[in-house]
């Protein structure tokens, strides 16, 4: 029983100084943790039906180091997806920070002072915080209908005044379809 205890608390303390490691590394890149995107992801959400592709949701999500702060003092603060809705880069908006895609839209979830919120045209925003770790998901939930397209190329963002971060780092962006394009 004592070893059992003894390896608990080891773990516990290894788990412990990996995230305090990883913190200070990131808090050394010169950006901000709150602008510090750890992942991104776009997915179709259940129950996915061929019949009606327009009305399937999608949630856009990004994972953050630290939680954002939003409220009557905050900045112009803003997540969100770049999106090539073409898949070409010369075409669209293709500025040094990310001359990879050509921009031809976004979805973007902003802090709204006066509500104290992060918004949306496109859907409902959801912010969640582990409490162990301090790691904060940003979730945009919307439908396909509201996307540019169902097949394009993506990078994700973090925008706070002049600060500004991606992932993933140039030259890489992602993709989504529908995940009847994805099959074929």
């Amino acid at each position: 029983m004592r070893r059992i205890v003894g390896s608990a608390v080891l773990t516990v303390f290894i788990a412990f100084s990996a995230i305090w490691l990883a913190q200070n590394i990131r808090a050394t890149s010169g950006v901000p943790l709150h602008l510090d995107i750890l992942s991104a992801t776009i997915e179709d959400l259940p129950p996915i039906e061929s019949s009606d592709v327009p009305s399937r949701q999608v949630a856009l999500r990004i994972k953050l180091a630290a939680a954002p702060l939003c409220n009557a003092a905050t900045g112009a603060l803003t997540y969100g997806f770049l999106i090539d809705s073409d898949k070409n880069p010369a075409t669209g908006d293709a500025s040094a920070a990310f001359s990879d895609l050509g921009v031809d839209a976004q979805a973007s979830m902003r802090c709204d002072p006066g509500s104290a919120a992060f918004t949306s045209p496109l859907g409902t925003v959801v912010v969640t915080t582990e409490q162990a770790t301090g790691v904060t998901t940003l979730e945009l939930l919307t439908t396909v209908a509201q996307l540019p397209s169902t097949d394009f190329r993506w990078i994700a963002f973090a925008q706070e005044t002049a600060s500004f971060s991606r992932l993933p780092k140039e030259p890489d962006h992602g993709a989504w379809a529908i995940l009847e394009r994805r099959l074929h």
